[in-house]
């Protein structure tokens, strides 16, 4: 079934996402584009408007792991399996240092590592997300991008903007 979600993004010319980026709600969008930028990401603002159409069977639910990053996926995924993934996700967990997690080549291939164990079977990771939007809303991670059937670039909404911006510097002030 098709569902329109959206992406918030510092890189403005998207043309293909990578592996387990997140989609969700507007506010949501926009609060990730534009935490990223408060907190000293350099880059331009930009809000995509994402159709998605992901068979409901290709889906799990998760609770929020909190992080973008590979390590931290792989750690909740061998929590959420109770077969034979559960270890294989753990000795992804247990071959990643703290220091690799930051260079951004290394985490595409881990994600790549993540995505070979999960597909053909599950494409997209549901989520109560946490941390952006309204509390408990249910955001998307898509595993692999070939769900993606379209994707426009649309205004933020400058109200919205200026709400995010207001709560981000009460969640995250400069010092």
């Amino acid at each position: 079934m098709e569902k329109i979600f959206y992406h918030g993004s510092l890189i403005n010319d998207i043309e293909k996402f990578n592996p387990f980026s997140h989609f969700g709600s507007k506010l949501a969008a926009t609060e990730a584009a534009f935490r990223r930028l408060h907190l000293g990401e350099k880059g331009s603002p930009t809000l995509y408007k994402t159709t998605i159409n992901i068979p409901a069977d290709k889906t799990i639910e998760m609770p929020d792991w909190a992080s973008p990053r590979p390590r931290d996926l792989a750690e909740a995924l061998a929590l959420h399996f109770s077969d034979d993934r559960a270890e294989q996700f753990q000795s992804i967990v247990s071959n990643i240092s703290i220091r690799e997690a930051g260079d951004l080549s290394l985490r595409l291939s881990l994600f790549e590592r993540i995505k070979v164990k999960l597909l053909p079977n599950i494409k997209g990771i549901y989520y109560k997300n946490e941390h952006e939007g309204i509390y408990g809303e249910k955001t998307l991670c898509l595993v692999c991008n070939d769900c993606v059937t379209s994707t426009v670039i649309e205004a933020f909404d400058r109200q919205e903007v200026e709400r995010v911006k207001a709560l981000l510097h009460q969640k995250h002030p400069r010092t």
